[in-house]
């Protein structure tokens, strides 16, 4: 007789072969990189004078706009990073410069529509203006300094 033969009751064995799908920690992360960014109100870019007027980068100015507010900026080089000082039309504001892939944000009071930043770390940056209710937040596009 040719083939297979068994004597006796027939053995399973159960082998656990590896999976091919990511932990879930990569799974969430990957999820969370792809959710959409909640919807902001923005403020616009409307000038740069690197643009518009051919100021040299070592001092130039910016201008966004929104329905309800206007920011105008000064940035300035420094050898240690970046001065921003800013205008805001809005009185009692709070103003958030956010630095994009750190989750750093530095926070400066408006006071009589002026406020500051420094040493800002060169890279992409972008405002948030938080007006007296703090449900209303408007964000600039992001530039680079």
């Amino acid at each position: 007789m040719t083939g297979f033969h068994s004597e006796g009751p027939s053995e399973e064995r159960r082998v656990d072969i590896p999976s091919d799908r990511p932990p879930e920690e990569v799974l969430a992360a990957a999820r969370e990189a792809y959710t959409p960014p909640p919807v902001h109100e923005l403020a616009v870019l409307v000038y740069d004078s690197l643009v518009d007027s051919d100021d040299q980068p070592d001092s130039h100015q910016l201008r966004f706009e929104h329905d309800r507010v206007c920011v105008e900026l000064e940035v300035s080089a420094l050898p240690q990073g970046t001065e921003i000082g800013g205008h805001l039309d809005s009185p009692g504001a709070k103003v958030a410069l956010h630095i994009r892939g750190t989750g750093l944000a530095m926070v400066s009071e408006v006071e009589d529509g002026l406020f500051g930043f420094r040493p800002v770390p060169h890279g992409l940056v972008r405002l948030s203006i938080e007006s007296r209710d703090p449900a209303e937040v408007i964000w600039t596009d992001w530039f680079r300094v």
